[in-house]
């Protein structure tokens, strides 16, 4: 790694820089028209499909789910007001993408941007404060591993960060529960909140009225969360929690499928560096930035069976971190 200051931004140019951030709306339309027209299509199987299919339906359910956690890159993206010129499009497509995430607009910006501000912080990050350098690390356990698999913790916080704010929370439980949630913010996030859990209220009246087969929609939330546990986990678990930014931020080369749904958010170290870049150049960032990262993989595969290997084997999983991919 260079000897350069990552902190006074030496590493790309201003030009380069501008040349980045240059907008189109283009790459975000066509990846949502592949997305939502696969969710439609899965939706279609689940809802519509021959009687005595269940098995069809199981399968569909799970590929839903896989699909509907790559809705976290669109969610992402227009929250940092990247994947489109207009404020308001960014906005509306935040508010479909992070409704089936268990995710409102306003809850996710004010998560999200402390966690840029305190990055792998153990006492700060959003992401990890609540079990401090415990979660900064990997799992020293195999159930421990597993239990972060299942995506059910995940789940289980999402769900109370709706559930919580809808029905108000007194100001010292804001203060308790999501320090990093602005006084400001807190009104549109209650409402927010509840919009959200009237909807899925609905969904769920329908499924035991009406449309049983909605049922099978918990099956693609499970598939979604436990997709986005171990996705999420890659980011920055093992990484260094002080440093610059490149220190505590991970990237995953992974494989072009994979970069096309979640919208290039495999380059994380990247987007850390410079959240200013829409995700359609940061492979240009890559280039311009890889003989500056630190932690580099070549696939999530790669990387977690690592992980499990050690746990397995109860060895020091801190010995596997750092690991520079040519």
């Amino acid at each position: 790694m260079k000897t350069t200051s990552f902190d006074d931004r030496h590493c790309v140019s201003r030009e380069t820089l501008r040349q980045l951030q240059e907008r189109t709306d283009v790459p975000a339309i066509v990846r949502l028209t592949v997305q939502f027209s696969l969710i439609a299509a899965l939706l279609f199987v689940v809802l519509f499909s021959q009687p005595n299919t269940h098995w069809l339906n199981i399968v569909a359910a799970v590929v839903l789910g896989l699909v509907q956690a790559s809705l976290f890159g669109p969610l992402h993206e227009c929250i940092h007001l990247t994947a489109f010129r207009s404020r308001r499009l960014n906005h509306a497509v935040a508010w479909l993408t992070g409704f089936s995430l268990l995710w409102t607009p306003s809850s996710y910006r004010e998560f999200h941007f402390e966690h840029h501000r305190h990055t792998h912080d153990p006492n700060r990050d959003p992401e990890i404060a609540l079990g401090g350098e415990s979660f900064a690390n990997w799992p020293a356990r195999t159930h421990e591993y597993l239990a972060l698999a299942s995506g059910l913790l995940l789940l289980v916080m999402r769900t109370l960060m709706i559930c919580l704010p809808a029905v108000g929370l007194p100001e010292s439980l804001w203060q308790r529960l999501a320090p990093h949630v602005r006084p400001r913010s807190r009104r549109q996030i209650a409402w927010e909140s509840r919009i959200v859990l009237v909807l899925y209220i609905a969904i769920v009246i329908c499924a035991v009225n009406w449309m049983p087969r909605l049922g099978y929609l918990l099956i693609s939330l499970f598939v979604a969360h436990s997709f986005l546990a171990l996705y999420l986990a890659s980011e920055h678990t093992g990484c260094e929690m002080t440093g610059n930014i490149l220190n505590r931020t991970r990237t995953v080369i992974s494989n072009r499928l994979l970069r096309f749904f979640m919208w290039n958010l495999p380059y994380h170290s990247e987007h850390h560096a410079y959240p200013s870049v829409p995700f359609y150049s940061l492979p240009k960032l890559h280039d311009a930035l890889q003989d500056d990262l630190v932690y580099v993989d070549d696939s999530y595969c790669s990387l977690h069976s690592r992980v499990f290997r050690k746990i397995f084997k109860r060895e020091d999983t801190s010995e596997l971190a750092r690991r520079k991919s040519k």
